[in-house]
């Protein structure tokens, strides 16, 4: 492809699946940091091909930074995307919710810690979707 745009002289931008990561210095607004990586990596029910799926945070500041980020995620408001309160919605299939809960479980499996959710999310009717 980029071959074929230099030969035309063609402007190109290419998204090619990677892992888009988030950095937090230690001289980031928290706060601000904060919103953004909620923002990056829930919008959308994280399907997006820039999601913020890797979160670098510079040690200094990773205890204040993942209490934070913890405290939002738990106060996020999953339901149905037609409801204007919902903040995420569900994920597209079955699918693709297995998939997720198989990479949750590895990474217990792997020596990761849960620090928020693990679950599927219930009542309200949300048991029913993805």
């Amino acid at each position: 492809i980029a071959r074929i745009a230099a030969e035309k002289l063609m402007p190109v931008s290419l998204e090619l699946g990677g892992k888009s990561p988030t950095i937090v210095c230690d001289d980031a607004d928290l706060d601000h940091a904060v919103n953004g990586v909620l923002y990056g990596i829930f919008s959308s029910s994280g399907e997006a091909c820039i999601a913020g799926s890797r979160l670098f945070v510079q040690r200094a500041g990773d205890d204040e930074f993942m209490k934070r980020l913890v405290a939002g995620a738990r106060k996020l408001r999953v339901g149905d995307p037609t409801r204007p309160d919902t903040q995420m919605g569900p994920l597209i299939t079955a699918k693709h919710r297995e998939s997720v809960e198989r990479y949750v479980a590895l990474g217990l499996e792997e020596g990761g810690r849960l620090l928020c959710g693990g679950e599927r999310p219930s009542g309200d009717g949300r048991e029913h979707g993805f």
